[in-house]
Order: C-alpha cells, then structure tokens, then sequence
C-alpha cells in the first residue's frame, strides 16, 4: 500500500501541470490615437504546438480598436518540462469611448484555450470652445525655403549658356569684318618629288658626303633620295627593290632617260655598302652630278594652268585660314550654348 501511495505522490507535479493562456494589458487608459500593448502569455508541454491569432493588416481586435501590429512570437524553456510563448500586440483607437477587449483563443495541440477578457479606456483631450483665443488660428500655406544649393548649377550652366552666346557673337563679328587675331601660322609649302630631291642632293653636296671618307653613308643617302624620287615620280615601289628591278622598271618608261648612267651608280653603291669598295673621289663627284641631271631630266613639265593661277600672298592666307577657323568656332559654341539652354530649362521645370 505504501508503495503504490509512493508512486502516486512520484507523478502528482505531472498530473497536475496543465496549459494555461495568460491575457494582460500594459495600460487600461490611453489617449486617442496612443497605443497600448496587449500580451498574451501560453505555457505549455515542450513540444506541443501553439498557434496564436495573427491579425492582419488595419484589422480590429473588436470593433473600435485596431490592430497595427502582431509582435514577434517569442519562446523559452521553463520549469517541469514545460514551454513559454508569448506574443505582444500593438492596439490603438480614435473614438474616446470604453472598449471590450475579448480573450483571445490559442490552439495548443490543436485544443482551443483562452485567458480573461479585458477593458481598454480611450480619453479624448478637453478642448476650451468657449476662448478660441488661447489657440493659434491654422497657418497659411507656405512654400519652402529658397535654397541657393538647388539653384547653383542652374545658375552656373545657365552663365556657361551664356558666355558662349558671347563668344560666338565676337567671333562672328571678326569673321564679318576679316579681322584675324594676332597669331599668326607659318605655312609650310609641300614640295614636289623633284624639289625635295634636288633639296636632298644640294644638301649632300654642301655637306662634302662625297668627299668624305664614309663613303657607305655618302652612296646610302644619294642612292635613298633617288629610290624616293623615282617611287613618287614613276609610280612604282623601287624603295623595296634592288638594282636590277629599278632599272627593268625604268627601261619600260616611255620616257626613261640616262638609265646607263642611272645603273652604274646604283652598281656602284652596292659595291660600297655591301663590298667596302673604295671609290676614287672624282667618280663620286660624277655619280652626284649624274643623280642630279637625271632628277632634272625626268621631272614633270609644269601644268599651264598652275602656272595662269594667282598666288595668294601670306597675308590673304592668313586671313583664309582665320575665316575657316572663326567658323568652326562658332558653329561649336552655338551648338553647345543650345544644348546647355536646353538642359537648363529641363532643370528648372524640374525644380517648380
């Protein structure tokens, strides 16, 4: 007997643990549109489930009262094997009135349990109608502020605008009235093939190359300066090719002149440059005065039309290519003062 008394009083704490649903509010008064917290407190066995109610969005927990938010549902361990979950919800009103809150049902293990109903007092603030004096009366509408940061790139791109209005006004007038502006370019006049290699060949001369004992840097320029010319006089690339294709070449022109003369100095610099043959400084002097008769012989005739056609002098240059740069000018700033309007007044319609 005494030992089943013993068993009995060993499971009593079990059999008498049972769930319960604890409903409390933090604030039984509050003013219109203030909240108050509700929280609802379960303990259970660990592992039952709870489900507690979630209301949603603006909803009212009774007519009157509305739910602005459903709270994180939190969970902890307790005594007896047991679990605590609580939740706290949000609740607010605008009607000054005396409001039944109801208890809220909680499943547990898929049960229906409940706490106590509750009360919630919404006060309204007294308002004095009788000296409306002591209120200040309703403000007209006013704008904002002006703010100078807002406006300032406005402002900046708007006087950019404008500067190249300006500048493009002056230009237009010096380029009305011709009047360059005091700089002035030096124009290099582009030689033909035969003045650029009588240029070359007078150089070689003044310089004594043919004299000189580098005989291989003599015969390499003089032999350069004719490759050069005959490419741009004849058409063909001799600057790439060896003696014997220059001269098949020249032979095929109609009119190929001292071909004879032409080979036999390209014969001879290759035996200076490839065979460091010495040559005697009579010969050399023969082979620049050779190069410069054939350059001579075989430069184009002068057109009748270049030689009828005026020649500008440097002051009408100048002013020619002064007229053509004022109008390039122009046309950029005008261009870029119409596109910076533009972009301004997207701003501004931007900032009414």
């Amino acid at each position: 007997m005494k030992k089943f008394l013993f068993i009995i009083l060993s499971f009593l704490p079990f059999l008498s643990f049972a769930q319960s649903v604890k409903q409390e509010i933090d604030s039984v008064e509050v003013f219109i549109g203030r909240q108050a917290h509700l929280k609802v407190t379960v303990q259970s066995k660990k592992g039952q489930k709870v489900e507690m109610p979630v209301f949603k969005e603006s909803e009212y927990i009774t007519p009157g009262v509305e739910v602005l938010d459903n709270g994180k549902e939190e969970t902890k361990e307790i005594d007896n094997n047991s679990v605590e979950t609580t939740r706290e919800y949000t609740l607010t009103s605008f009607d000054d009135t005396l409001y039944y809150i109801p208890a809220l049902k909680v499943k547990i293990a898929g049960k229906d349990y409940s706490g106590k109903n509750l009360a919630l007092k919404v006060l309204t603030c007294e308002v004095d109608t009788v000296h409306p004096e002591k209120f200040f009366p309703p403000q007209d509408v006013q704008n904002p502020p002006f703010d100078m940061a807002e406006w300032r790139t406005l402002i900046l791109l708007a006087l950019l605008a404008l500067l190249c209005f300006v500048f493009a006004a002056y230009f237009y007038k010096r380029r009305k009235e011709n009047k360059p502006l005091n700089l002035k370019f030096s124009f290099r006049k582009k030689l033909t093939p035969y003045e650029q290699a009588v240029k070359e060949i007078v150089t070689i001369k003044e310089n004594n190359l043919s004299h000189s004992e580098n005989q291989k840097e003599y015969y390499s320029n003089l032999t350069d300066t004719l490759r050069n010319y005959i490419a741009a006089r004849f058409g063909f690339d001799a600057k790439e090719m060896v003696t014997s294709e220059i001269i098949e070449a020249l032979s095929k022109q109609d009119k190929a002149t001292m071909v004879n003369e032409l080979k036999q100095l390209f014969e001879t610099a290759d035996l200076v440059k490839f065979a460091k043959f010495q040559m005697p400084l009579n010969e050399n002097d023969m082979n620049l005065a050779n190069a410069l008769e054939f350059v001579t012989k075989t430069k184009p005739e002068d057109k009748k039309e270049e030689e009828q056609k005026p020649k500008k002098s440097e002051e009408e240059k100048q002013k020619t290519l002064w007229r053509r740069i004022y109008t390039v000018v122009i046309t950029v700033l005008s261009l870029v003062g119409s596109l910076l309007v533009v972009y301004v007044g997207w701003l501004f319609l931007n900032l009414l």
